[in-house]
């Protein structure tokens, strides 16, 4: 077996194939590193394997008509809708990716924006460099414990999402046209309508893929219905919101958001989601836990092996799954 790790900046090679992940992978196969992005076209024949992670060359048409041999590929990143052409799936080439890793660095992200943002943390923060100090007269931060979450999408991150907030006894609603009513009641959820779901949560939790269907499916019309005093938060992606109503409900004061995502990214250093006394704003750092970032390659050569050993993958991506992925 010939493997090709087509990821060509350094710094990513060596985060994701340490010297560690390297041998073990060296133990199953031959491997080939791809220098020059340009050249994966020339370099993918006799290969049965490639590797690929953020900043790859995309598998276009073109190169998968010259991968005689490619029977496996791996993504040691999340979604691979930008890294391969969607006729790779009509070759019979196993598809996987390391996004259970990412999903629960993510949820985390989540249960934390949630904490966050029901304990004010932000304001309280203030307060204390202000000399404000808590009395039984002042503002009380609601907590996560027994509130209403509204889970929107249903995928490895909601999932894990779900696990972690078990212990605070919330009620979950959940809206996806994805999920069966016994998944829903494995789960411990109430499924519902996206209207339901923002007019009695007290936290919605945003986790759609981005496609061209949930591309501005949160606009003015959806915020509008969200209670007053409501956290929203978004570890998704920012385009499923429209900014520009998103900023105007947390401008009038009404509801409280935190963001891992944006519609432009980075966000330049005078951005106004920076500014709000009402809105937590992180650098979509929800997938980069230390520990979960180290799985990623660990779940790549785990499903290699199982491969290898004929056993069935963990977490393949079916042509199916492939049209529900996030475009980016």
């Amino acid at each position: 077996m010939k493997a090709l790790i087509a990821i060509t900046d350094e710094t990513t090679v060596n985060f994701f194939f340490n010297q560690a992940v390297l041998n073990r992978l060296q133990g199953m196969c031959e491997v080939e590193f791809l220098n020059q992005a340009n050249n994966l076209k020339d370099r993918v024949r006799g290969k049965d394997i490639i590797l690929t992670s953020w900043g790859s060359p995309k598998l276009t048409k073109e190169v998968l008509e010259e991968a005689d041999s490619l029977k496996f590929y791996g993504h040691a990143a999340g979604t691979v809708v930008p890294y391969i052409d969607s006729g790779i799936f009509t070759k019979g080439i196993k598809i996987v990716n390391g996004n259970v890793a990412l999903a629960r660095s993510t949820a985390e992200c989540t249960l934390m924006l949630m904490l966050a943002g029901t304990w004010k943390i932000k304001e309280n923060m203030n307060k204390t460099r202000l000399g404000i100090w808590s009395d039984l007269k002042g503002d009380k931060p609601s907590g996560l414990y027994r509130k209403t979450v509204g889970i929107v999408g249903l995928g490895e991150i909601s999932r894990e999402v779900i696990r972690l907030i078990a212990p605070f006894e919330c009620r979950i609603l959940l809206y996806s046209p994805h999920c069966t009513a016994g998944e829903a009641n494995d789960l411990q959820v109430e499924l519902c309508s996206l209207e339901e779901l923002l007019v009695q949560s007290d936290i919605i939790s945003l986790h759609n893929t981005l496609t061209e269907k949930t591309r501005g499916m949160i606009s003015d019309a959806e915020l509008s219905q969200i209670k007053d005093g409501a956290l929203f938060v978004n570890t998704a992606r920012g385009p499923i919101v429209q900014q520009e109503a998103l900023k105007k409900h947390v401008i009038n004061g009404r509801i409280y958001a935190a963001l891992d995502v944006y519609e432009e990214e980075p966000l330049p250093p005078d951005s106004e989601w920076t500014k709000f006394d009402n809105v937590i704003a992180t650098p979509h750092c929800g997938g980069y836990s230390e520990y979960w970032m180290g799985k990623i390659s660990t779940v790549i050569v785990d499903e290699i092996e199982r491969f290898l050993h004929g056993r069935p993958l963990q977490y393949e991506i079916t042509e199916e799954r492939f049209t529900r992925l996030t475009l980016k």
